[in-house]
This record gives C-alpha cells, sequence and structure tokens, in this order.
C-alpha cells in the first residue's frame, strides 16, 4: 500500500454503519484495582452527532446499556419521546420504561 490513509468516523458519511469490540469483553467485570465500574463510558475518542456504543447491561442476562451522542436538538427531541425508554419484558407482554410499568 503506497498511501496508507487511517479511517476516522467523522469522515464516513451519513449511511455508515461500523461495528467493533466484542461482546466476550465484559466491560462490567474490568477492575483495575480500585474496584469494578459502577458505568461504563466509552471517552471521547471519534465522538459526532449519531455515533453509538452497546454494551452487556449491567445487570448482565440480556441487559444492554446505550451510549448515545447527539447533537443538543435531536437529544431534546429525544428526550421528549414517549415512545423512546418503552422496553418489552422477557414475558411478552409488559411494558415499561426500566423504571416499573407504563
Amino acid at each position: 500500500m503506497k498511501s496508507p490513509k487511517i479511517f476516522q468516523f467523522k469522515d464516513a458519511g451519513v449511511n455508515c454503519v461500523a461495528v467493533g469490540s466484542s461482546p466476550r469483553f465484559k466491560v462490567y467485570e474490568v477492575d483495575f484495582g480500585w474496584g469494578k465500574p459502577e458505568t461504563v463510558r466509552s471517552g471521547s475518542n471519534n465522538r459526532f452527532n449519531g455515533m453509538m456504543y452497546l454494551y452487556q447491561g449491567k445487570a448482565g442476562g440480556i441487559s444492554i446499556d446505550v451510549e448515545i451522542s447527539l447533537e443538543a436538538h435531536v437529544m431534546e427531541k429525544l428526550e421528549k419521546s414517549k415512545e423512546f425508554l418503552l422496553i418489552e419484558e422477557e414475558d411478552g407482554k409488559n411494558l415499561s420504561n426500566g423504571n416499573g410499568p407504563c
């Protein structure tokens, strides 16, 4: 390769989907000597509108923690959405926002 280029997500365009990491990396099991983490965040690398990180949830099992970077006006709309935090419980019948039945 004569002219290698380092890919940066900010140059990807609106229809780019990139996948990385591994679900086998137990982010809540990492202990650097001061105890296991209470929460996990990706840091400030390659942040742009629409960037999303998914981690196995702290609760384990099928739970998922989601970290998403959005422009302020988009985040405000999302926070007002009644459907955004609705999740289907394992029995397939009850809807919840994670804080109890809706």
